[in-house]
């Protein structure tokens, strides 16, 4: 396997914790980048989103998820308690987050009329 060729100082990325994934986007997500996932429901952006914000975490960094889902943010942590990447300690309340700066944002939006 070839390795990822070196990237300016502006263009650097960071493993999303997907081996899979940082092939195709060779070597990662990019640092500060922001990222609109799309697709219909039960693509997985939900869980796609989450799993890259808990890696992100487990690794020293900083994320917020955001999402304009109906659901519950309680709902939704149940949900996410099944999968292997879910922690609870990375989980804050949005009170708590203050004038922390996070190292990227990942928001999920489906719309009804959208063609995929």
């Amino acid at each position: 396997m070839t390795e990822p060729l070196e990237q300016p100082l502006g263009l650097q990325r960071f493993s999303s914790g997907i081996a899979g994934l940082d092939r195709i986007l060779n070597g990662g997500l990019f640092i500060r980048g922001n990222y609109l996932v799309l697709g219909p429901p039960g693509a997985g952006k939900t869980i796609l989103g989450n799993q890259l914000c808990f890696h992100h975490i487990a690794t020293g960094g900083r994320a917020i998820y955001l999402s304009l889902l109906a659901e519950t943010s309680s709902r939704l942590l149940a949900t996410l308690e099944r999968f292997t990447f879910y922690t609870p300690e990375a989980v804050v309340p949005p009170k708590t987050l203050g004038q922390q700066q996070v190292d990227f944002l990942i928001f999920c939006e489906y719309k009804q009329d959208d063609n995929y």
